[in-house]
């Protein structure tokens, strides 16, 4: 056990000398569109491609630069995740609040649907640059108004979301896996409780639907109608697992803040 924690850590601290030392420079250098605004959806080299680009994209970079100070890396970390953010929220939202998914460079509409996969990275790249930029209520606002919408247009008869607009019968519980991350991204940051609210939904909807009660570990990626448990089941991909991972660390530290708070209003 010893040994395995030994490589754990040694893999850890490779990991962060190459972000810190290969990663967070060359995107920062080559991956920011100063034409245009946002991040690059790819490079080829140090060329960006000329291609769409998915609104998943921006905010997932948000918050990699947003994380990179305490990692180490001395760039300017909010200059570049309020880049990221004020593209994503000029191009992308629609009229009825929510983020498409796809548009061109200059912002031009290519996939207008409204994918629950894409909103909760939204959530997520608000919840980390909330963390980073000094006067961040911007943000949280942005945060609220994208929740409100999420409930009013997403929300499901039941437990969990809509897929997207235009609905969908299926059930992701890769959205719902990330969705679940930004509440808890959320619920470190500000104090409200529908945060931690939609967290237990979401992980009563899992325990009770998406994970295989047989095996616990394989993921029903799609779940119909009411969720039946009849649903195929499909075990998660390496990095779904990793991201399950960094959930579960982040669900741990908010049920432990939760029972602190509950015990300090008892008192």
């Amino acid at each position: 056990m010893s040994r395995e924690k030994d490589l754990s850590r040694e893999t850890t601290q490779r990991l962060q000398e190459w972000l810190v030392r290969d990663a967070y420079p060359f995107w920062a250098a080559y991956g920011v569109d100063l034409l245009h605004g946002g991040f690059h959806e790819r490079l080829d080299g140090t060329q960006p491609t000329q291609e769409p680009r998915r609104a998943r994209v921006q905010p997932r970079q948000v918050a990699a630069f947003a994380r990179s100070r305490e990692l180490g890396w001395g760039g300017d970390a909010e200059m570049l995740a309020r880049h990221g953010l004020d593209y994503l929220l000029l191009r992308y939202r629609r009229p009825d609040g929510l983020f498409r998914t796809l548009i061109e460079p200059d912002g031009t509409p290519v996939d207008d649907r409204a994918l629950l996969y894409d909103q909760a990275f939204a959530l997520l790249g608000l919840a980390e640059c909330h963390r980073v930029v000094g006067s961040a209520e911007r943000y949280q606002k942005e945060a609220l108004r994208l929740r409100a919408v999420i409930e009013r247009l997403l929300k499901r008869e039941g437990p969990g979301f809509e897929t997207g607009l235009p609905p969908d019968m299926a059930r992701s519980s890769n959205a719902h896996m990330h969705l679940l991350e930004a509440c808890l991204a959320w619920q470190e940051v500000c104090a409200d409780d529908t945060w931690q609210a939609i967290a237990d939904e979401i992980v009563a909807l899992a325990l009770s639907r998406f994970i295989d009660s047989e095996s616990g570990a394989a993921l029903r990626t799609r779940c119909f109608g009411i969720c039946e448990p009849t649903c195929a089941a499909r075990g998660s991909t390496g990095s779904h697992r990793m991201a399950s991972s960094s959930t579960s660390r982040r669900r741990r530290a908010a049920s432990i803040t939760s029972s602190r708070r509950s015990r300090s209003w008892s008192r």
